[in-house]
């Protein structure tokens, strides 16, 4: 990945967790989504498209045993959707989603 493209995520992250109120990033680390994506259990991998309305993260069990990716869309009034499982996750172990750079497509892992 270069540079640009890493400057590029960051940012959008960053937008992305700033509330409207915000015109800057928060001075200090914040938990993301506190009891819906940062939550008790084991999730990782975040990818949050290049138009910032969709992301993908994996929710891994215990000891590595399996996991899922989890996909949420942001709706119209600025919130996320509850939690879903794609068609694509839950029958295998699947993580690190990663979109490309259009956003148009993901790629994942999987066994």
């Amino acid at each position: 990945m270069n540079i640009s493209r890493i400057s590029h995520c960051l940012v959008l992250l960053s937008t992305v967790l700033t509330t409207n109120a915000q015109t800057s990033p928060p001075d200090s680390p914040t938990v993301f989504m506190e009891n819906a994506v940062s939550t008790n259990l084991n999730e990782r991998d975040m990818a949050i498209a290049p138009d910032g309305r969709e992301m993908f993260y994996t929710i891994q069990a215990n000891q590595n045993a399996s996991s899922t990716i989890i996909r949420r869309r942001k709706l119209a009034n600025n919130n996320w959707s509850e939690p879903q499982v794609p068609i694509f996750s839950g029958r295998y172990s699947v993580l690190e989603p990663a979109f490309c750079a259009h956003g148009k497509k993901a790629y994942f892992s999987s066994n």
